[in-house]
C-alpha cells in the first residue's frame, strides 16, 4: 500500500521522515478502489474477510507490526485512534506517535528492536525524553511488541489491561 501511494519505498520513507502530505488518506482510498476492489469482486470465497482487511490497511503503517495493530483495532472494534499522529504541547510538536486516542489521551507504541540496532543509542535517548514529556502532559502510554500485535488475544489482553478505559470506545457489533 505504501509503495502504491508514495511511488516507492524511498518515497514512503521520505514521507515518514518529512511529514505525510495532507491528501495521503485520499490517495490510499483511490489506490484501494482502483487496485484492490476489482480483485475483491472476483474472489470465489473469502470476500468478507478480504473486505475487512481492506478496511484496515493504510499507507501510514511504517512496519508490519503497525499494520497488524491497525487490523487488530478493527477486529476489537476499538474506535477513535489516529495513526502517525503528532502530539503538541501548545508550542511545539513533542513527538509523532504510532497510534493516538486523543479523547482518552492514550498512546500506543508498536516497538521493534531493529530500529534501535540500526539507529543507535541517540534514538533511544531521544525517545526516552519524548516518552517522559508525554507522561508529564498526562498521556497514558502502552508499548506493544511484535509478538503482542501478531496475536489478537495477547494484544487485547495487554492493551485493555494497561488501558481499561478504552473499553468505553468499543463499537457495538453490527449484525448483517
Amino acid at each position: 500500500m505504501r509503495r502504491s501511494v508514495f511511488g516507492s519505498d524511498a518515497g514512503a520513507d521520505a514521507a515518514a521522515r518529512f511529514g505525510y502530505p495532507p491528501d495521503t488518506l485520499a490517495l490510499a482510498e483511490r489506490r484501494i478502489a482502483e487496485d484492490f476492489l476489482p480483485v475483491l469482486g472476483r474472489l470465489s470465497k473469502g470476500q468478507v474477510r478480504a473486505q475487512r482487511l481492506l478496511s484496515a490497511i493504510g499507507p501510514l503503517s511504517e512496519s508490519y507490526g503497525e499494520s497488524r495493530f491497525a487490523y487488530n483495532l478493527t477486529q476489537l472494534r476499538l474506535t477513535g485512534f489516529s495513526q502517525q499522529a503528532r502530539v503538541w504541547d501548545g508550542r511545539a510538536v513533542i513527538a509523532r506517535v504510532d497510534f493516538l486516542h486523543r479523547e482518552s489521551r492514550t498512546i500506543v507504541l508498536v516497538d521493534g528492536f531493529s530500529k534501535y540496532a540500526d539507529n543507535g543509542v541517540g534514538l533511544m535517548r531521544k525517545e526516552v525524553r519524548q516518552y517522559n514529556r508525554l507522561l508529564e502532559l498526562g498521556y497514558r502510554i502502552v508499548r506493544l511488541n511484535f509478538t503482542d500485535v501478531t496475536h489478537l488475544e495477547e494484544c487485547a489482553t495487554k492493551l485493555l489491561g494497561q488501558a481499561p478505559h478504552l473499553r468505553e470506545f468499543i463499537a457495538p457489533r453490527v449484525r448483517s
